[in-house]
């Protein structure tokens, strides 16, 4: 995939400093409540119950109108759009809603999770938090990500062909096109005592690695931001 395409999507800058300032070692998973779809996500299809026809009218009564804030979110290099936010004051629940119709708030075109930890969770078994090596065994085997410390830091930009099909999957005769759509993307960031070390050096910049890296392996980024995206 062109750069300039994955432009919105990948970059990560207003992102930064939050995660740089929560992330200061192990991550506690919150408990988890009782498994009844309410904070699944099923990349493609639906957030919850936030689904590709949900408004924001519909929103609120899902949710509640105290826990539903109108808020321009920023998705990277100073742009901000406006958008809808579920449970602001609460790290563990909050998500951020993108409109296809903006006037009318309506037709969600993606919901961004971002932080620690969070109660979202995919239907296979991810979230903020979760790491390289517990996705690679989601995974079935290696995937490639981009390395650290530029505008698409982190990104996992191809499954391999591995069971996480959502993720997406590059065409390996042309890493430009891709041969299965992404319906999720995640964002991974080691933690931030480890920038000055040997391995974090060696991963650097604009340049694909496998999960299976060497210093991918002992750094073992966790997840700090999902993108969910709903079908056309």
């Amino acid at each position: 995939m062109p750069k300039d395409a994955m432009r919105r999507a990948l970059n990560w800058k207003p992102f930064l400093l939050f995660v740089a300032f929560l992330w200061t070692g192990a991550v506690a998973q919150p408990a988890q409540p009782p498994d009844n779809g309410w904070w699944q996500i099923v990349p493609g299809e639906r957030v919850g119950r936030i689904t590709s026809n949900t408004s924001e009218g519909q929103i609120i009564e899902i949710f509640g109108a105290e826990n539903v804030r109108r808020a321009d979110v920023g998705v990277g290099e100073g742009e901000n759009i406006p958008g809808t936010i579920v449970y602001p004051n609460d790290p563990t629940k909050r998500l951020a809603i993108l409109w296809k119709d903006e006037a009318q708030r309506k037709t969600p075109s993606e919901v961004r999770i971002t932080g620690r930890s969070s109660l979202w969770r995919t239907n296979t078994g991810f979230s903020l938090g979760s790491t390289l090596r517990q996705i690679e065994k989601l995974n079935g085997k290696p995937f490639i990500l981009t390395g650290f410390a530029w505008d698409y830091s982190g990104t996992i930009v191809d499954c391999n062909q591995g069971r996480l099909k959502d993720l997406g999957c590059i065409d390996p005769q042309d890493p430009s096109k891709q041969i299965q759509g992404r319906k999720i993307l995640l964002r991974l960031m080691p933690d931030e005592a480890t920038h000055a070390t040997r391995e974090y050096q060696a991963i650097l910049g604009d340049r694909y690695f496998s999960s299976g890296h060497p210093a991918m392996q002992k750094l073992n980024p966790r997840v700090y931001e999902m993108i969910v995206f709903f079908a056309p």
